[in-house]
């Protein structure tokens, strides 16, 4: 090797550069092969089972909203209590109360008696609340025809009492009933 010249020594090492370049480019042509086959591979098995899998779930939550708009339109306009007993007895809450054997029945049974005592509950209220407003509106037509048919002396009377009652509670002084206009 002393005693090659410059050009031998420069063509060899190139020469062996080529070499390491076109070993390295073949072992990288061989990985990207094994790459592609287990892309294929992965490819050929997994997306038609990814696909299924989509299809099963689209159809499931085809079939929930199906059950959803059934319940609905079943109980359309119905009070709590009796959508509450189509829900126990024909929709989502049928399945979990039949998995709970015989105690889903006791627990039917308490759930639909804790649905009517509110409900009863609700209408006493809403009864109560119908009676309160009747008798607000009475008592306001009441004041109303009691005032219209005031005497002058009644009016000057009431309004003396107001101003004593401002007076003991300090909202106003004695000199504002002999001077208002101050």
């Amino acid at each position: 090797m002393n005693n090659w010249t410059v050009r031998r020594r420069i063509v060899v090492s190139f020469g062996v550069s080529v070499m390491l370049m076109l070993l390295v480019g073949a072992l990288a042509l061989y990985f990207l092969r094994s790459i592609a086959t287990s892309t294929a591979s992965i490819e050929a098995d997994s997306v038609p089972g990814l696909y299924f899998v989509a299809r099963v779930q689209a159809i499931a939550s085809l079939d929930r909203l199906l059950q959803s708009l059934q319940q609905k339109s079943a109980t359309f306009g119905k009070s709590s209590v009796e959508v509450l007993k189509f829900r126990l007895d024909h929709g989502d809450l049928h399945g979990a109360l039949t998995k709970a054997g015989a105690g889903g029945a006791d627990l039917r049974a308490k759930i639909l008696g804790a649905a009517q005592a509110l409900q009863t509950e609700k209408d006493a209220a809403d009864a109560a609340q119908k009676k309160l407003q009747a008798l607000q509106t009475l008592q306001q037509q009441a004041k109303s025809l009691y005032e219209s048919t005031r005497t002058p002396l009644e009016n000057y009377i009431s309004a003396i009492r107001n101003y004593f009652q401002l007076l003991d509670k300090h909202l106003i002084t004695q000199e504002f009933l002999h001077d208002p206009g101050t």
